[in-house]
């Protein structure tokens, strides 16, 4: 989201540190409880609140602007979804869309696995991360069942969170080993992408440590001013993680992507 125009690989390969440097740390109830005392838990939850006020704000008036100007509020093109969530400062729709591709091995987090080569177990244990998407992952998939906790109230549950989830954090049981997530042995907890912003500066403050964000701009609503911009997106975020220093935002394909 900070910086843009990163290539696939290089935005994959960021995820993957978040992740590695974030196990490190833990994630107990003492260790969180500890995250929480070094955060600025009021002002996360002024964020919180601002946040969320201005999302709901800025969507009611895209969506009344939509029916001015027949803008769709669901855009699907093959595997791509994309949903009508607000304007730009000069009454632009802004659409997020889902992005994500492979990571896993790739990133060779698998080296730090129990006998993965480094003499290490780092494999997810007493971890929970934060995925936010177009929806909420499968609670009941067969690579995480029991690890995936919904809290957004009426979330439908949508392939993409599904997908991503199986990324990060998908059981070495099945499928011979070869849908194993990245921390297969963590568990997440899934939300939708409204209130993505509110929703994260109040996870914080509890002290979450880690979130996934695989979605963006859309690059078929983005105006010229808006490529590279540090927009009040970046602000919010920016403001989060300098408010809870442990947290980590893997926003690693949040940025605008030319396709």
């Amino acid at each position: 989201m900070f910086i843009l125009n990163f290539t696939i690989m290089k935005k994959l390969l960021l995820l993957s540190l978040l992740f590695l440097t974030s196990f490190l740390k833990g994630q107990t109830a003492i260790q969180a409880e500890k995250i929480v005392q070094k955060s600025n838990v009021l002002v996360l939850k002024t964020i919180s609140e601002k946040a969320r006020i201005a999302f709901w704000s800025n969507k009611r008036k895209a969506i009344e602007m939509s029916k001015i100007y027949n803008w769709q509020l669901i855009l699907k093109d093959k595997d791509v979804f994309s949903e009508l969530i607000g304007v730009s400062s000069t009454n632009q729709p802004i659409y997020y869309s889902t992005y994500n591709q492979g990571a896993g091995v790739t990133s060779r987090a698998n080296k730090l696995y129990n006998n993965g080569g480094l003499g290490l177990n780092i494999q997810g244990q007493n971890m929970t991360s934060g995925i936010w998407d177009a929806g909420a992952a499968l609670p009941t998939h067969e690579l995480f069942e029991g690890r995936v906790q919904v809290l957004d109230m009426n979330t439908q549950t949508h392939p993409h969170a599904t997908h991503v989830a199986g990324t990060i954090m998908g059981s070495n049981q099945f499928q011979n080993g070869l849908a194993t997530g990245m921390a297969f042995m963590a568990n997440m907890n899934s939300y939708d992408w409204n209130e993505d912003q509110s929703e994260v500066a109040t996870a914080a403050s509890n002290g979450l440590l880690l979130s996934n964000h695989s979605y963006g701009y859309s690059p078929s609503f983005v105006t010229d001013n808006q490529w590279g911009k540090y927009d009040q997106t970046s602000q919010t975020y920016d403001e989060i993680m300098f408010n809870a220093p442990y947290y980590q935002c893997a926003c690693a394909v949040w940025n605008l992507l030319k396709s």
